[in-house]
């Protein structure tokens, strides 16, 4: 089952109503945790279902849930709520998040890559992992009278060797694109490695030459700023072939356009 307006509508006046002494960042967590476990729930078997149940309600217990320094829980339930809303209607929506166990941090992270693309009209199907090489990628993304497949992937904080980290998550992916024709990589990584930016951004120009026929690399920086988790981005394109390039061109160009969210939990506060 999807989740219209009305639907969000109806659950923010029963949490009002229930709990009107709540803050409003209160109710949108309440909110996100509805709608995400709404989604889940047509696609986990029960028990699956009870530990996501679980994991969301306990505070400090996953990514979604993570605290600052100073006391303020990160938005990431509301950012996965909203994404999902933003999704949802996108074929193999219900039989991609059939494939979800319990890993929150991939999860969100490829949620909101798939958010991203179908803002920019970008995004045609969400594909189930078939575990078989060149055929193992997330996304296909529709261009002009073509498709081209995406694979979204995700480096943590816990990563030792950065550089090496990220050529050795690169290569994986390029195994799992198709062998012919453009394909893309989207690449999550720390806002902590906002510092060492000039460093990857110089490693990265080059690399991307090595990963033929990858067309280019998104990478997302996940900068947290007061409102949202918002995509900082930077763009690698592989100018060994013309062809590949201009989609990559077509793709960034789609992405960096000013969008609007459908659905934001925001407005139901």
């Amino acid at each position: 089952m999807r989740l219209s307006a009305g639907d969000l509508r109806a659950l923010a006046e029963r949490f009002r109503n229930a709990h009107p002494e709540a803050r409003p960042f209160l109710r949108q967590r309440m909110l996100a945790v509805e709608a995400i476990l709404h989604f889940l729930s047509a696609a986990a078997r029960q028990d699956d279902l009870k530990r996501h149940i679980d994991a969301l309600c306990n505070s400090d217990s996953n990514f979604l849930n993570e605290t600052t320094a100073d006391g303020h829980i990160l938005p990431r339930s509301a950012q996965l709520a909203e994404s999902l809303l933003a999704t949802q209607h996108v074929p193999g929506f219900d039989q991609y998040l059939s494939t979800f166990e319990s890993d929150w941090e991939q999860f969100h992270r490829q949620m909101q890559v798939a958010d991203v693309l179908q803002r920019a009209s970008l995004l045609d199907e969400m594909v189930v992992p078939k575990r078989r090489s060149r055929e193992d990628f997330d996304f296909w993304l529709r261009l002009e009278g073509a498709r081209v497949p995406c694979e979204a992937k995700t480096k943590r904080e816990s990563t030792l060797s950065k550089w090496r980290g990220i050529t050795n998550t690169l290569q994986a992916a390029r195994g799992q694109l198709p062998e012919k024709g453009a394909s893309i990589v989207w690449l999550t990584i720390p806002a902590s490695w906002l510092a060492e930016r000039e460093y990857l951004d110089r490693k990265l120009s080059r690399y991307v030459t090595t990963l033929h026929p990858v067309a280019g690399i998104i990478v997302h920086f996940d900068v947290f700023d007061e409102h949202a988790i918002s995509p900082a981005l930077a763009f690698f394109q592989n100018e060994r072939d013309a062809e590949a390039l201009e989609v990559f061109r077509q793709i960034t160009r789609r992405i960096q356009e000013p969008t609007k969210r459908v659905l934001s939990l925001g407005d139901f506060l």
